[in-house]
């Protein structure tokens, strides 16, 4: 995996996995289709550089992290997780 959006890599987000449970994870990088997560053992292996594979999640299933949700178990609360860098297309 080319990693190309590192402005956002590391924060907190909430995904939704098949059984529709929610889990807090770290995003690595995203592309059009899925946003790549993983736990927090697994982002400090990737940020000293050794081989761990992120889990790609559909972009419908992220959210922007919530403290209060978390905390209270509300996912109704929950945002759509949106990057916050688009990179410019080809010209």
């Amino acid at each position: 995996m080319k990693i190309t959006r590192p402005n956002q890599r590391g924060n907190n987000v909430i995904v939704r996995d098949i059984k529709r449970q929610y889990h807090v994870r770290r995003l690595w990088d995203f592309d059009e289709d899925a946003v790549y997560v993983t736990d927090e053992s697994g982002y400090q292996k990737l940020s000293l550089g050794q081989k761990v594979v992120p889990v790609g999640f559909p972009r419908q299933d992220v959210f922007e992290y919530d403290e209060e949700a978390v905390a209270t178990a509300d996912w109704a609360r929950l945002q759509p997780w949106r990057p916050s860098f688009f990179p410019a297309g080809p010209r």
